[in-house]
């Protein structure tokens, strides 16, 4: 059910886990682990864990809107600093939540989605 291990890259440890949760079952279950969604701040992070967990695969990562600037942002509270959206978010729409998917040619890259579908996710920690 779970991914085997942890992958190390450039400060931070991974691990992707194949159990379907909602957003914020994912969410707990990554902090109850010592850790959070998956904070992507680089291209070269984006790579590192696309190829090496994500290739064929949805994730939850720890995108979510916040509800009132109706902006998306990481769940440990950084800002977006490294963007690699499929299209721009609906930030009036009902996706309040952000995964990476490997769906048809979109390779990697995010999407909002509701918070309540359950998939796998991608844990994060230092």
């Amino acid at each position: 059910d779970f991914a085997k291990d942890w992958f190390y890259f450039n400060g931070s440890c991974y691990r992707a886990y194949n159990t379907q949760l909602s957003w914020f079952y994912a969410r707990a279950a990554c902090l109850e682990n010592g850790g959070d969604l998956l904070s992507i701040n680089s291209d070269g992070e984006q790579q590192f864990v696309y190829r090496r967990m994500a290739v064929n695969k949805t994730f939850w990562i720890g995108l979510v809107k916040d509800q009132s600037s109706k902006n998306f942002h990481w769940s440990k509270g950084e800002e977006l600093a490294y963007l690699n959206w499929i299209s721009h978010p609906d930030i009036s729409g009902p996706e309040d939540c952000g995964e990476m998917t490997d769906y048809g040619s979109y390779h990697g890259e995010w999407n909002d989605k509701r918070c309540s579908i359950k998939q796998p996710y991608i844990c994060e920690k230092g």
